[in-house]
């Protein structure tokens, strides 16, 4: 059954949070799982260390199919369907916009280098 749950649409919770805040750049992370961030800016490195918590359905996807992490968050968006980068002095701004539609939380910030990396579980890309 939770696989027929609809996608969601973040149209209205976006045009909230673009009138909040100054935004840098937003992402629908889709197929190609977190590496979508790589299209958003290529010098610059999205470093994810508070990863949104993974719903239980892709963990045992995980688990049935033998995969590693690396796979799954290249694949799948773990459960963050979107995200929205937005500078240090406006995040919390963008973030309360968005709630209560969306899960919405700081997730790590930007820094100098390329890709998107997830040091935590050892992940890095840097390209699509």
């Amino acid at each position: 059954e939770e696989l027929l749950e609809p996608t969601a649409i973040y149209v209205r919770p976006i045009l909230r949070a673009l009138r909040r805040g100054k935004v840098h750049g937003m992402a629908h992370i889709t197929g190609g799982g977190l590496r979508n961030l790589v299209r958003l800016k290529s010098k610059v490195e999205f470093r994810i260390t508070k990863p949104l918590d993974v719903p239980p359905l892709f963990r045992e996807l995980q688990s049935l199919g033998g995969i590693e992490d690396r796979e799954m968050y290249q694949t799948f968006n773990m459960g963050m369907g979107f995200a929205v980068v937005a500078p240090e002095a406006t995040a919390t701004a963008v973030v309360r916009s968005l709630q209560p539609d969306v899960n919405a939380r700081i997730v790590g910030e930007v820094v100098r280098g390329s890709g998107v990396s997830m040091p935590e579980l050892g992940l890095a890309w840097t390209n699509y």
